[in-house]
Formats: structure tokens, sequence, C-alpha cells
């Protein structure tokens, strides 16, 4: 029986490397059977570009951006190029041309190192592949600047085949944690009063979050959530985090985390499966059995979790993909 629609994605995610290894392999061919057929010289660059532009593995939220900066980045580095070989072939200084070169490889540099860095970085690389030492020709640098273009070009085209959503990473990610902190809770629940407390296994916490917050950007254009709203969720992770590592590191803890970890479990196969409709229905107030708000580590995470799933319900841009 053929895969649902709905099994397609989970399948290039869990291979996302295979499939970017075959886009990759894929774009090569395609760059040399191009510059081959076109009869351009120098096709090596086009190769050379495709590969410095595509090689890095991308989400869909970053191909719109990436592609502005590749676009422009190539062009300013196309131009500034023929025209520091312009000026050789009309001035003959091998000298100011070497200077002229090292002060825009320096700006790119400069301009590299923060916001648009890609863009410089691929304005300086155009540039040298270009001019290379700025004693040729100016028609190889012309040819050379085609090449790049057309190498850039493939590249473009070669990242909308087959995308990878940073939604999928997203909501991969958050399960593992989430299913983390049910071991680390079930072994909090299962340890011995008087046994001396270990250390949590929940060591690499902050580096999820890290990774979480990283993928954030490219999550809010892929869906379409509001900013504010991925905010409310990434706090509400953090606090689930948080008490789960005090628990974990609390020795004489007698508290009951059946309803946490089965809320943990309903989260995670939701995020797992890509489906929104079995996310537990969420709630801000949590009250315990008494009727009074239970302020206890355990009531606080069971409040976040409840919290948590109801911001996870109302995202709906968090499940297409």
């Amino acid at each position: 029986m053929s895969p649902s629609p709905r099994a397609a994605p989970p399948l290039r995610y869990r291979h996302s490397r295979s499939f970017h290894a075959v886009r990759i392999g894929v774009g090569v061919l395609v760059c040399i059977v191009l510059t081959t057929a076109l009869g351009m010289p120098h096709g090596l660059w086009t190769t050379v570009s495709f590969l410095v532009v595509i090689t890095g593995l991308q989400h869909h939220g970053n191909i719109g951006r990436k592609a502005m900066e590749r676009v422009v980045g190539t062009l300013i580095g196309a131009a500034g190029g023929l025209l520091v070989l312009l000026q050789q072939q009309w001035l003959g200084q091998i000298h100011l041309t070497w200077l002229l070169l090292a002060l825009f490889c320096g700006a790119c540099a400069y301009h590299a190192i923060g916001r648009g860095g890609y863009m410089a970085l691929l304005a300086g690389l155009t540039l040298i592949i270009v001019t290379g030492e700025g004693v040729e020709p100016l028609q190889i640098g012309l040819w050379r600047a085609a090449n790049v273009l057309l190498g850039v070009a493939v590249a473009l085209a070669m990242s909308f085949v087959l995308p990878l959503y940073a939604c999928w990473f997203w909501r991969e990610a958050l399960a593992k944690a989430l299913r983390r902190c049910i071991e680390e809770l079930e072994a909090a629940a299962a340890e011995d009063p008087d046994r001396p407390a270990e250390v949590s296994g929940l060591t690499g916490i902050g580096a999820t979050l890290q990774t979480l917050r990283t993928l954030i950007p490219s999550v809010i254009r892929e869906s379409g959530t509001p900013a504010s709203h991925m905010e409310e969720i990434q706090r509400s992770v953090r606090i689930v985090f948080s008490c789960t590592e005090l628990i974990a590191a609390a020795p004489n803890l007698h508290a009951d985390v059946t309803r946490a970890c089965r809320l943990l479990d309903q989260i995670a196969g939701s995020l797992e499966a890509g489906t929104r409709e079995t996310v537990p229905p969420g709630r801000d107030h949590v009250p315990d059995e008494a009727g009074t708000d239970d302020m206890s580590l355990v009531g606080v995470l069971e409040r976040d979790l409840h919290r948590l799933s109801r911001l996870l319900a109302e995202a709906p841009g968090l499940w297409h993909g």
C-alpha cells in the first residue's frame, strides 16, 4: 500500500541528510550538463558556485531570505570583479589591482560579521572567482561571472525541490525533550526517599532550548504564527523544563506525577505525529482536588503543561507541512 500524504513529511524529515545529498548530487549533474551543452568555458565555476550556495542544509522558511542574499551578494561580487578587471585592462597597474582586491575583500569581511554576513561572504567569494589574481583578460572574467550566476540559479531552483520545514525539526526537538522529562519524572517518583539525590539527566536542557530558539525565526516564516505567540510557547517550555529539573533534584519528593507524565506523553505524541487534533485540551487554571490552586512544583508543572497544550492547539500553522 502506498504511503499517505501525511506519512511523506516524516519520511523526508527522518532521512533529511539523504534527501539533501541526493539534491546536491542531482544539482552537480545539472551544472555539468548545462555548461557542457552551452559550451561555456570555465564551467568548473558553475559547479563551485552551486556547492558554495546550496551545501548547507536549509529550512523552507529560510529559502526566501537566503535567495535574496545569494542573488544580491553574487551580483555585487560579480560587478566588483568586472570593474577591477576593467581598470586593470585600462591602467595596467597590477599593484593597484591587488590593492583593490584586498580592500574589497576587507570590506566584505567587515560586513560578514553580523546581519547580512552571508551576502557579504558570497560577494567576496564571487569577486575572487571572477578576477582570480587580477591578471586575467576581461573576457575570462565575463565568462566566470556568467558561470557563477548560472550556478546560483541552479542552486536556487534546487532549493525548492523537496524542501525541509523548520516546523518538523522544531516539533521533533520539543517532543524528544518532553519525553526526556517523562523519564526524569518517573525516575523521581520511583526514587527511594532515603537514597541521596542523583544528578538530573536533563543536562542538555540548555542546548535543547537553544535549538528550539534558533528554529523560531524560520518556524514563524513558515507557519505564519505571531512572534508573540511563539514566545509564549517558549516561555511555557522553559517553565516545564525548570519544574522537571527541580522535581528530579528533590530527594524526598512524595508527589504524584502521573497526570503530568500523561500530559507530557500526549503532547509529545501529537508533536511527533504532526496532528493538532490529538493535542490534549489545555487550560491555564488547574485546581487541585480540594478546589484550591496547587502551588507545588508538580501543580505548577501541570498548569503550564495545560497552557502549553492550549498554545500549541491555537497555532494551526505549526502543524502544516
